[in-house]
């Protein structure tokens, strides 16, 4: 599962900095600062039980995920 999470952080990052450089439409900067910004949530050195940087917070792995969805959907409402 870890090796997921690290996938999709990498996958998040590298997508929103080609947004942010090279985007072809209106939006694209504030879009891939939404995208980065999704990577760091999936980051799996800040939410690890052990040694993550935000592991005070006690956020589960659920919590995370339902955030993310929400930011996905209300991108739209973010848009617009």
């Amino acid at each position: 599962m870890r090796f997921i999470a690290w996938f999709l952080t990498i996958v998040f990052g590298l997508a929103g900095l080609a947004l942010r450089v090279q985007g072809g439409f209106a939006q694209a900067q504030m879009i891939g600062t939404i995208v980065i910004m999704l990577g760091g949530l999936v980051c799996p050195a800040f939410w690890m039980k052990d040694s993550g940087l935000l592991a005070w917070v006690g956020a589960t792995r659920r919590d995370r995920l339902m955030f993310g969805f929400a930011f996905v959907l209300a991108m739209p409402l973010i848009l617009f």
